[in-house]
């Protein structure tokens, strides 16, 4: 997708999203050296929210409300 979206070749950050990524580095490890051969600016990081808080965040702002962050 950044290759189509022409901004591979620039600093992106990925970020992961969902319970699958508290497997641990069995799965994120294999992940990032596969984005890290094809996008080498890159960085991965494993989202903070739950999908749960991320969808309320997103709502929230739909609804045009902006809540502090925690955690």
């Amino acid at each position: 997708m950044a290759h189509f979206m022409d901004c591979a070749d620039r600093p992106l950050t990925i970020a992961l999203s969902g319970n699958v990524w508290r497997a641990g580095s069995c799965i994120i490890t294999p992940f990032t050296e596969t984005i890290a051969a094809a996008l080498p600016q890159a960085t991965v990081e494993v989202n903070a929210q739950t999908p749960e808080e991320g969808a309320l965040i997103l709502a929230l702002r739909i609804g045009h409300i902006h809540a502090p962050l925690h955690g």
